[in-house]
């Protein structure tokens, strides 16, 4: 393109094209009134919506978060024990203010032994994880495609070594073609190889021989009852054999506009719940899918089909779009996190992967930027009659961790993950200590055939 005004022209088509940022990010994050000094929770390289997914799976049931107005008023009372009150009882009780030697060192001690194990019975000693998985199975395509989400509770001073890999039963190696390599990264963004004099570094890993980079973190430092959250994208092929997800759905040759035909379910994680099918811009109810064979039909997929009635209320109920700049209040004082609304523990990951459609307009709704290819909407439409996307949410589900990554059947979790080694090497996996707690959401693209056309 060539034309004098051509440098507004793109600077109008990517402003316009593409998603937004955060508007905290925009106006330099100091805009929002909730946030103490008016700054925002989300970092440059994430906007509202990540920021909310970092806030979810930085949410640990039972491991209460205290409050700064706690900790101030905490330490306003030490400060009047060491000081006036020390003094009052030395000089008025004792009268022999020479003891302080004694008296001071031992006040010190039993208020730091007592605040270790105060903190020591409210947080635990056990390593916690909160995971999110999404996956999307390209039926036709065999391939598997995954996004997670993780945040690690550590209960003690300690160097971990992450990485992310799908897990047996969900995704297989083949011998003609490369493994896909993962990538892992913090949330927010990674400073790869930060120092200081009080922390320890760490870095991206990097193949020797270059076949791979960032597929892992190596020696990331997390200090006693502290979380720090990571991400990963990853790919994989279905098994020829037993994929994920078959089917042999096409348009009946009286109705080209209806579905009919099955639906195989061969997902190792038992019995699915609340499945919901898309078709032609429409949301139907499929119900409970077990394992095996399920049968659609029905003219127009749904017009008599028993248990296929159409939901327009499906994404309003399964993703309530949270509001951005709302800051929730607990026990005395700011509880120090800026959330959502509805709250972190309640975030709907629907309300990500079709973000566009669960938007209402002007509703002020968390950006997606940059978790934007998530989004699926463009499939959501009535001229979409190629293909049928099956929905079905696992979880959460909690328990031991190493179990619920690494069990046979009934496995809510789609990946596994490495916290002390890396994949490839001659280490083998340690197993993860502590416990976990698991969503999975699941979009299915299961292509229709022409009525007629032979497989």
């Amino acid at each position: 393109m060539d034309h004098d005004e051509r440098g507004e022209f793109w600077d109008w088509l990517i402003h316009n094209a593409g998603s937004q940022r955060s508007s905290d990010v925009q106006e330099n994050k100091v805009t929002n009134p909730n946030v103490y000094g008016g700054y925002s929770n989300t970092s440059d390289n994430e906007d509202e919506f990540t920021a909310a997914i970092r806030q979810h799976v930085d949410s640990f049931e039972g491991v209460p978060v205290i409050s700064f107005g706690w900790v101030a008023l905490f330490i306003v009372l030490y400060t009047l024990l060491i000081g006036p009150v020390e003094y009052l009882f030395l000089k008025k009780v004792l009268g022999r203010l020479e003891l302080t030697w004694v008296t001071f060192p031992l006040i010190v001690l039993t208020v730091s032994a007592t605040a270790y194990f105060t903190a020591y019975a409210i947080k635990g000693n056990d390593l916690r994880i909160n995971k999110i998985d999404v996956v999307d199975i390209d039926v036709g395509g065999g391939r598997i495609y995954g996004r997670t989400w993780f945040t690690i509770f550590s209960p003690r001073i300690d160097s971990y070594t992450l990485a992310v890999e799908p897990r047996e039963g969900w995704a297989v190696g083949r011998p003609d073609v490369p493994s896909p390599v993962p990538l892992v990264d913090w949330m927010g963004g990674g400073r790869g190889g930060s120092r200081s004099f009080v922390s320890r570094g760490y870095t991206y890993h990097v193949d020797q021989i270059g076949r791979a980079v960032a597929d892992g973190l190596e020696r990331v430092p997390i200090q006693v009852w502290s979380t720090k959250a990571f991400t990963a994208n990853w790919s994989a092929y279905s098994d020829r054999g037993t994929p994920l997800i078959s089917s042999e759905l096409e348009h009946p040759p009286s109705d080209p506009g209806a579905v009919a035909g099955t639906i195989t379910n061969n997902l190792p994680v038992g019995v699915l719940n609340d499945v919901a099918l898309i078709y032609a811009g429409k949301f139907y109810k499929l119900g409970t899918v077990p394992q095996g064979r399920v049968t659609v039909s029905g003219v127009g997929l749904g017009g008599g089909a028993v248990g296929l009635q159409t939901d327009s209320e499906w994404l309003a109920k399964n993703a309530p779009m949270p509001v951005a700049n709302q800051q929730e209040y607990s026990g005395f004082g700011r509880s120090g996190r800026n959330t959502t609304i509805p709250g972190s523990s309640n975030l709907s990951m629907w309300g990500a992967l079709f973000h566009e459609k669960a938007t209402p307009p002007a509703s002020g709704a968390l950006k997606n930027a940059s978790i934007r290819e998530l989004d699926q909407s463009w499939r959501v439409s009535e001229d979409n009659r190629d293909e049928v996307i099956l929905l079905a949410r696992i979880g959460p589900v909690s328990g031991l961790s190493e179990e619920m990554m690494t069990r046979e059947a009934e496995s809510p979790s789609p990946t596994k993950l490495w916290v002390k080694s890396l994949p490839g090497g001659t280490a083998a996996r340690d197993q993860v200590p502590g416990s976990m707690r698991q969503e999975t959401y699941i979009r299915a693209y299961i292509p229709i055939r022409k009525a007629g056309v032979a497989k």
